[in-house]
């Protein structure tokens, strides 16, 4: 879904091969008042996208809420970030995020900001998976880094909270930025994470 609004997605199924990479399950780029409910996904990449890529410069993509639904991903279960445009105003929940290679993940690469994010009630599920694949099992992954050497003018995160989130994986909690101050405002509350040990950890 690209430069979209008023969209509502409800009871869908994606039986993706999960050995295919780029099998994004349901993508949304510079959308606005966006629900998507009820849905089983199992993909290869990404099985929810939040995107700010392909639009009018100046677009925003905002007012995104995700409910009751179940996932499995090579990637992330949830992904919100990449692009030039701010993305803001999203609400997760009641989500079941299960072997997948990152459970909840926000990207900012370029200069679009992330802000005012609600993950809530949610169960993830991550492992480590061999081969090529993107992630490294992190329940929880937020992170600021330029996409090119040469940029600049970048993003931040900011306003994001995690509530009610129990978490199985292989892995930690990632939270990065290439330079103090581009995440702020990030709350855990009622967050439980089991690492545990596996061949790949």
């Amino acid at each position: 879904l690209a430069d979209c609004d008023r969209v509502v997605v409800s009871g869908v199924t994606i039986l993706n091969n999960p050995l295919v990479p780029n099998s994004d399950g349901i993508h949304c780029t510079t959308c606005r008042n966006v629900r998507i409910s009820d849905c089983e996904l199992v993909c290869g990449d990404d099985a929810i996208c939040i995107t700010s890529v392909e639009s009018r410069p100046g677009s925003v993509c905002e007012n995104v809420a995700v409910s009751n639904c179940t996932m499995s991903s090579r990637s992330a279960g949830v992904r919100v970030g990449y692009g030039p445009n701010p993305i803001r105003n999203c609400v997760f929940q009641n989500l079941v995020i299960r072997d997948s290679n990152r459970g909840l993940g926000l990207f900012v690469r370029q200069e679009g900001s992330i802000e005012n994010v609600l993950f809530n009630n949610i169960i993830i599920q991550t492992r480590l998976h061999t081969g090529h694949w993107w992630g490294k099992g992190e329940p929880i992954h937020l992170s600021v880094l330029p996409e090119r050497k040469s940029q600049t003018d970048l993003g931040r995160i900011r306003n994001v909270t995690f509530t009610n989130v129990l978490a199985e994986s292989e892995s930690g909690v990632v939270i990065w930025s290439h330079e103090p101050g581009r995440i702020e405002d990030v709350t855990f509350d009622r967050v439980r994470l089991n690492v545990r040990k596996s061949p790949l950890a």
